[in-house]
């Protein structure tokens, strides 16, 4: 890697010896059997799954959003979902200027997110092949490996993320609801998820409806996310100037455009938010948190990646 030999070897108990920081994004069963072992050795974990999340002892951390609650860790530090982690960044500096009375956000996901990963993104090619050359097209993952039913998700839309619970939401919704609530630090915070799969191999994109309590102007809620740390606004409609996913998946970046003012005297203002889903949930965030745990003396790092994730990158 990076023209770089790296020893990779099966996880174990004795694996995490003299290990500084453990990263984990192989899944939340995995997290669940390793990361305690992991932590009793002396290392600190950062678990990129659902394991922990919600637990009240683990800090769920995006460093611009609540950097801070990094250090109240008692050796397990979570991140978010990947699109928990790009709708807060956006919300976060309008929380902080005008308030927030309420959310509706609607994420239009890749097919390397989640379960699906290497799966999901062979699923596609194939069943786009098998769509131009006229052949039936064979689902075998998504909208998730665990369901029931599968559907193809070549040329069209899947409203389904992960399995439905009795009220009707999917999972993938009420991470984006229970997670969010946690980081603002506000149980009441209302937020309102539909999250739809479609044909794109790599990058979400989400569309962000923000009842503000204070007026915002479309030209305040530019500057404020452009000012934002993680953010990059593109935004210049007479040149048809916005972050369609295939350009934010060559550059690598996070991006959001604001749309309209919304009714309501400008209590509304509509952000539109594209960030990469392996890197938003994975990478960028496990490299922020390190950045912010600060070691005086350089740290032994373990990696534990599932075949799948590691493929999608």
């Amino acid at each position: 890697m990076g023209g770089k030999e790296y020893a990779v070897q099966e996880v174990s108990a004795d694996g995490f010896k003299d290990v500084d920081l453990a990263f984990f994004a192989a899944g939340g069963s995995v997290s669940k059997e390793w990361v305690q072992p992991a932590v009793d050795a002396g290392a600190v974990v950062i678990d990129n799954t659902s394991a922990f999340r919600l637990r009240d002892d683990v800090p769920l951390i995006v460093p611009e959003i609540n950097g801070e609650d990094i250090f109240r860790h008692r050796g397990i530090i979570s991140n978010p979902n990947c699109s928990t982690i790009i709708m807060a960044l956006v919300l976060k500096p309008i929380l902080d200027r005008a308030g927030i009375k309420r959310v509706v956000v609607s994420t239009y996901q890749a097919v390397s997110g989640g379960a699906g990963g290497r799966g999901g993104m062979d699923e596609l090619r194939r069943q786009t092949e098998d769509y131009v050359m006229g052949r039936e097209l064979q689902a075998e993952i998504l909208p998730f490996a665990g369901g029931e039913k599968h559907y193809p998700i070549a040329f069209n839309v899947l409203p389904q993320i992960d399995d439905f619970d009795q009220d009707g939401y999917t999972k993938e919704e009420w991470k984006m609801v229970k997670e969010t609530q946690k980081m603002f630090g506000d149980p009441d915070f209302k937020v309102s998820a539909t999250a739809i799969r479609i044909p794109v191999m790599r990058s979400h994109s989400e569309s962000i409806n923000v009842e503000t309590i204070k007026p915002l102007s479309p030209e305040e809620c530019r500057r404020l996310l452009a000012q934002a740390p993680g953010i990059e606004v593109i935004d210049d409609v007479a040149i048809q100037d916005y972050p369609p996913c295939l350009f934010i998946l060559l550059t690598r970046m996070l991006s959001t455009w604001q749309d309209s003012p919304g009714p309501d005297g400008g209590k509304w203002v509509e952000p539109m938010g594209c960030g990469r889903s392996n890197q938003e949930g994975r990478g960028f965030e496990r490299g922020a948190n390190r950045r912010i745990l600060r070691p005086e003396n350089g740290v032994m790092l373990c990696v534990l990646l599932s075949k799948s994730l590691a493929a999608a990158h």
